[in-house]
């Protein structure tokens, strides 16, 4: 196993179970494109500005 794999999976493990099934929501998101470009997020914090 390389050092990135290794360190990822010691991070992964340093997770709590709701950090874990927070990340795991998120990326089900992005897999059933539930997601907000960037562009988009951008123009919303524009007007905050």
């Amino acid at each position: 196993m390389g050092y990135k794999n290794h360190h990822e999976a010691d991070l992964w493990d340093e997770l709590s179970e709701y950090e874990k099934n927070e990340i795991e929501l998120g990326l089900k998101d992005i897999e059933e494109g539930r997601v907000v470009p960037h562009s988009e997020v951008m123009k919303i914090f524009d007007k905050w500005r």
